[in-house]
């Protein structure tokens, strides 16, 4: 049984390790777009609202439940080429204006929209709680 609690609390620390490693790539890349590309000003151009369903309840007596996502279409124009790029963030609205760093090689493709950063902050925070999840349950297994 102890084995069992020793594995499962590593699966949570390993867990925890990979979100950060993506985390950091993530960062890294977009960083590197940043120092090479261009700036610009991108709005949001559109709405794309995403409809999910879930079942929410007891066995036998669930409840459907529809969780709406808005998602914001930036468009920005790079010489005569105008770009319509989805956010990675929810929560846009129309004619918000956010900084967009582009790779003037591919512009359509390698971005970081100013308006998404709030996602390496949020990698990080539950790589954290994993990481620290994984090492309680860790020494507490050892007990």
């Amino acid at each position: 049984m102890k084995l069992v609690k020793i594995i499962a609390s590593g699966f949570i620390l390993l867990m925890g390790s990979l979100v950060l490693i993506f985390c950091i790539l993530g960062k890294i890349h977009d960083d590197q777009i940043k120092r090479i590309g261009f700036k610009t000003t991108a709005v949001v151009a559109d709405l794309e609202k995403e409809v999910n369903k879930s079942n929410e309840g007891r066995p036998g007596r669930a409840t459907t439940v529809n969780k709406e996502t808005i998602w914001g279409i930036y468009e920005f124009t790079v010489g005569e080429i105008a770009y319509r790029v989805k956010g990675a963030t929810s929560g846009a609205t129309l004619g918000a204006k956010t900084i967009v760093y582009y790779d003037p090689k591919d512009p359509g493709n390698k971005y970081v929209l100013e308006a998404d950063r709030s996602g390496f902050a949020l990698g990080l925070t539950i790589s954290g709680i994993f990481i620290i999840a994984g090492i309680v349950l860790v020494y507490r297994s050892m007990l």
